[in-house]
């Protein structure tokens, strides 16, 4: 969080000509305190969740990613993440 200065000019300097989005590290957790310190009114957090593919079949003699077995993970967002997100949010 060592932009949090810089942000907080941001917005400031913006004086809602324009909206400035928070992103980066933004993350449930610390939303709250990045909104109330920034006064930044709209937010970009990476909710994704690695998890494993279904997939039954899994050929371990070839690599199709540069990370080993990552073609047999995905990201996903879940519901619940973003509802958590959200309520966080519009309890300021």
């Amino acid at each position: 969080m060592d932009a949090m200065p810089t942000l907080k000019h941001l917005v400031q300097q913006s004086r809602g000509r324009i909206s400035v989005m928070v992103c980066g590290e933004l993350s449930i957790a610390n939303v709250k305190a990045v909104i109330a310190y920034s006064n930044a009114t709209e937010v970009h957090a990476g909710l994704g969740t690695t998890v494993t593919s279904p997939m039954k079949f899994r050929n371990h003699k070839i690599e199709m990613g540069t990370l080993a077995n990552s073609e047999y993970q995905h990201s996903v967002v879940t519901e619940s993440s973003v509802r958590e997100l959200r309520f966080a949010i519009d309890s300021l």
